[in-house]
């Protein structure tokens, strides 16, 4: 059964109990929170582990028939949740990862809390996308903080992606140390307690 909802995403109780109980954030949840964000700013679009992974794993002749790059190209920013699995079956995978393009620098920046552990599927990301947007757009590796345990990549893509959304909400533009910041200490509880004011 449904507990929560905003737009189209739909968190149940195995989503919640992926955040209270320390575990590998559900794709749910980032969806929740990517497109809260997206509501927050008409200049941003923070795309859904979903569609990301159909980005991904869609051969490149196939692209232009299904994104729309007039879309895509009218947003300042675009935030993508990569995970490094190649299925295009059931979720699976191991690691999460934030990609952030750019429209005024015409550059991807690679937010990996697991020193690279993305990299490959970063790289393929961005160069779908250039051929979506017609762009030639360079994928570039931000300096960030790590990650101290193997569970919480997800929820340092959500905190990286909440702080560049809210900074360039007020700012109109990218501050790319801002990702540099360590996860805040027991930062799950506030996820939850974010969950409830959205509900709110």
């Amino acid at each position: 059964m449904a507990v929560h909802s905003f737009g189209d995403s739909v968190l149940y109780a195995s989503d919640i109990k992926s955040i209270s109980n320390n575990e590998y954030l559900t794709d749910n949840v980032i969806s929740y929170f990517f497109e809260f964000l997206s509501y927050k700013s008409k200049k941003v679009n923070c795309i859904s582990p979903s569609v990301v992974q159909l980005i991904k794993m869609t051969p490149r002749s196939q692209l232009s028939s299904i994104f729309d790059s007039e879309e895509l190209a009218d947003y300042e920013l675009l935030l993508l949740p990569i995970n490094d699995s190649f299925s295009t079956g059931s979720a699976s995978g191991e690691h999460w990862s934030l990609l952030c393009y750019v429209k005024s620098d015409n550059s991807y920046y690679h937010i990996d809390t697991l020193n690279g552990y993305n990299s490959s599927s970063a790289k393929l990301i961005s160069k779908h996308l250039n051929y979506i947007l017609n762009n030639d757009g360079k994928c570039l590796t931000l300096c960030c903080a790590q990650q101290n345990n193997g569970y919480d990549c997800g929820v340092h893509v959500i905190f990286n992606a909440i702080q560049i959304v809210d900074y360039f909400k007020k700012h109109q533009q990218f501050r790319a140390d801002l990702v540099q910041s360590a996860l805040p200490l027991n930062y799950r509880n506030d996820l939850l307690h974010e969950i409830d004011n959205i509900q709110e």
